[in-house]
């Protein structure tokens, strides 16, 4: 009897799975369990301070009482799985990479960081999508004790015998009192200033003022003192390069009704050897023939007159400014442009009657490189008196105006890699007899100023670095501003930058207008040279050597001060919560909740059904040849 039991159980099971089959059921199983936890505990020299390591094993003691369900793992240069606490900092340096490569591959639910966020193995950040949840618990002191050079401002390039300006800003943190700031030209203490902070967490500004009288590339450092309350010394100097040239320039001056002007121009461009200039101010043809093989960086017109040039003349000035990188003019009353619109395209404008105007600077103008030193002499000149243009060049630059109708009296623009510049009016012969030599030497200073403009002030660009001080391993963010010839942003520069001596190429690409970033990692430690090549149109149009110098990796030190801002972040990607030790809470949410897991039965069409329809049928058939039933 009770083996007929057990085949009518087997006949009503396999008559439930068939109707399960024909009518296309699906049953839904849920079952739950606790998370699998992964505990990563930071075992490197920074967390060996007793206000971290002792403090993090306090914490781990409390944590095993109340989950279950976890594994506890050591971390800095590797992952070591941990069985028991009375462990020790060994590791060197902090990986944090390894913990997110590790439970990538572990797939755990949730991950637990104890640890101080002092991250030094090569540069680290997630752009993965987490799988799991991941929790912090900071071990030190958030507080940081700091004197920053916090921003630092120069030119790439001076001239031989020109003081130029580093501008400099010091940030203190939390600190206060003196500092002393250096300015060291190969590692030698050359200028010193003392900055006095009377409050916290306040940022001062102040400046070295440098005349280079040599050419070259001069490697200066600007340092700040260390003291010993700080605990980052890394910000504490800055490493610049300046590419120091001689002005010299060959210049041509073209006059066919020449003014007082030559007699200025010549006089201080003679007495200037850094200058190499031809004057022609007779039209001969002995003189003309003399220019169809030349070349000239800048050339000066004053007070030209185009219609009087025959066709061969006309054809060398044409060949001279299409070679010229800066033109110069000097408008006078017989100024012509009607037949110029065939070499640069300037619209012809009604020239007005002579009048003595006086100017000012526009706001363009006080920012401007070329009138920097012009704006502490411009009340004391003597007003224009010249022939003045009712308007300026659309898309130009006005630099200087008069003061009642605002009529341009210097402007320039950009066209065909050339820089093209208009002074209205005749003032330079006046300046000649001006009775203050110290004035006439600033203004002499101004029309130097205005030809180097000429003939290098196509780009200018600002190298910057997401830090000071590198470590090898560690990856390096380079950005580019660049301006072009007029100060807007230079967009569609193509820029390489070279280490040649390990034939490293690495391309900037453009992120905003004018701003160009790309990131590489150092071949080695020690100094490089960087070789940066801006091209436009693939013409070349700028070159500059960065040096760096890349320390050898870094170790750690016992510190007690964490990084908060770095394991918030972390928390902040994983979905979890960041806990300052000892603000931490009994238990966490993550051990209370149950994973549920949702198991699908699906009857038709499932493999594994048929198969138990066939072993049911398959028992049930020996057992009645056992029991010798039909």
């Amino acid at each position: 009897m009770n083996i007929l039991n057990k085949l009518s159980a087997f006949r009503i099971i396999v008559a439930l799975l068939l109707i399960f089959i024909i009518f296309d059921f699906t049953f839904n199983l849920f079952i739950s369990k606790r998370p699998k936890v992964f505990l990563f505990l930071d075992c490197s020299l920074s967390m060996a301070d007793e206000k971290k390591f002792n403090k993090a094993i306090d914490f781990l003691e409390n944590f095993k009482k109340e989950a279950k369900n976890f594994k506890i793992f050591s971390f800095g240069e590797t992952i070591k799985e941990l069985h028991q606490t009375n462990i020790s900092c060994q590791e060197k340096k902090t990986d944090f990479r390894k913990i997110f490569d590790f439970s990538f591959l572990k797939k755990p639910d949730v991950i637990l960081i104890l640890s101080d966020g002092l991250h030094n193995y090569g540069s680290f950040s997630l752009t993965e999508k987490l799988p799991f949840q991941v929790h912090t618990v900071g071990f030190g002191l958030p507080k940081l004790y700091d004197f920053s050079i916090f921003d630092v401002n120069y030119p790439n390039f001076a001239f031989v015998k020109e003081t130029i300006k580093i501008n400099f800003r010091i940030k203190n943190t939390n600190l206060k009192g003196s500092i002393p700031v250096f300015l060291l030209a190969d590692e030698k203490i050359i200028q010193k200033k003392e900055l006095i902070f009377p409050l916290e967490n306040v940022i001062l500004e102040d400046s070295f003022k440098i005349t280079f009288l040599e050419e070259g590339k001069k490697f200066l450092t600007l340092k700040i003192s260390e003291v010993k309350e700080e605990i980052d010394y890394s910000n504490n100097q800055y490493s610049l390069t300046i590419d120091v040239k001689r002005k010299l320039a060959k210049i041509l001056y073209l006059s066919n009704q020449p003014t007082f002007n030559l007699k200025f121009i010549k006089r201080i461009l003679e007495e200037n050897p850094d200058y190499q200039t031809e004057f022609i101010y007779t039209f001969d043809k002995k003189g003309f023939n003399m220019l169809t093989k030349d070349y000239y960086e800048v050339i000066i017109f004053d007070n030209f007159d185009f219609n009087v040039l025959k066709s061969n003349e006309r054809e060398i000035v044409n060949n001279l400014i299409k070679k010229a990188k800066g033109i110069l003019f000097l408008i006078d009353k017989n100024v012509n442009f009607a037949n110029f619109s065939e070499y640069l395209p300037l619209l012809p404008e009604k020239i007005q009657l002579e009048k003595e105007v006086y100017f000012q600077l526009t706001e363009k103008g006080k920012e401007s490189i070329i009138l920097e030193n012009f704006l502490e002499i411009i009340n004391n000149l003597p007003p224009f008196s010249g022939y003045l243009k009712g308007k300026a060049k659309e898309n130009s630059q006005v630099f200087i105006i008069t003061e009642k109708d605002s009529s341009p009296l210097f402007s320039y623009h950009f066209y065909q890699n050339k820089i093209i510049a208009l002074f209205s009016g005749f003032p330079f012969w006046r300046w000649l007899f001006l009775p203050d030599e110290l004035l006439q030497i600033k203004l002499k200073d101004f029309f130097f100023s205005l030809l180097s403009f000429l003939k290098e002030g196509k780009y200018r660009i600002d190298i910057s670095l997401d830090r000071e001080v590198f470590y090898y391993g560690e990856e390096i963010k380079i950005k580019i501003f660049a301006l072009d010839e007029i100060g807007k942003p230079a967009k569609d520069l193509n820029i390489i930058l070279e280490i040649p001596k390990y034939e490293i190429k690495q391309v900037f690409n453009e992120i905003d207008e004018g701003l160009y970033q790309t990131k590489i990692l150092p071949p080695d430690s020690g100094e490089f040279s960087f070789k940066i090549s801006f091209f436009k149109n693939k013409e070349k149009i700028k070159e500059e050597n960065l040096r760096l110098k890349i320390l050898p990796e870094l170790e750690e030190k016992k510190t007690p001060y964490l990084d908060t801002l770095f394991l918030k972040n972390l928390a902040q990607k994983g979905n979890g919560e960041f806990y300052l030790y000892p603000n931490v809470p009994t238990t966490f949410p993550f051990l209370e909740e149950k994973k549920k897991i949702n198991l699908k039965i699906y009857f038709q069409n499932n493999f594994y059904i048929y198969l138990i329809l066939i072993s049911l049928y398959l028992l049930d058939i020996y057992l009645r040849k056992k029991k010798g039933l039909p």
